[in-house]
């Protein structure tokens, strides 16, 4: 599994944890049901690269996201948006780590879309 399939599930599950709170089944439909939607709406944007020991190198991947949550009576739209580390290793060509940056995730509601 590539870090951006992991980076999106953990992405789609704290917008359902959001968006359903308390519903252990339905966080679990509607993050599946986001996932989706970030894997298709997802623009990434890179920070310039910074480089380390061994041909490595470290950047930050920022996800953003056009959400619309419906699921029986709820309806929503969101901006989703968060920061991950990543850490390239410039031999292999491959993310060889990543991580969330703790509170970077953020979900704005947008009251009327368009």
């Amino acid at each position: 599994m590539e870090w951006t399939d992991s980076a999106i599930d953990d992405v789609s599950t704290l917008l359902a944890d959001q968006v359903i709170d308390g519903n252990p089944v339905l966080q679990a439909i509607t993050s599946f049901a986001i996932a989706g939607q970030i894997r298709d709406r997802t623009e990434w944007r890179l920070s310039e690269p910074e480089r380390l020991e061994d041909g490595r190198y470290t950047l930050t991947a920022t996800l953003a996201a056009p959400i619309s949550v419906r699921l029986l009576i709820i309806e929503r739209s969101y901006e989703v948006t968060a920061e991950f580390f990543l850490t390239i290793d410039a031999q292999k060509s491959e993310v060889v780590e990543w991580h969330l940056y703790p509170g970077s995730f953020g979900a704005e509601e947008i009251v009327n879309p368009s």
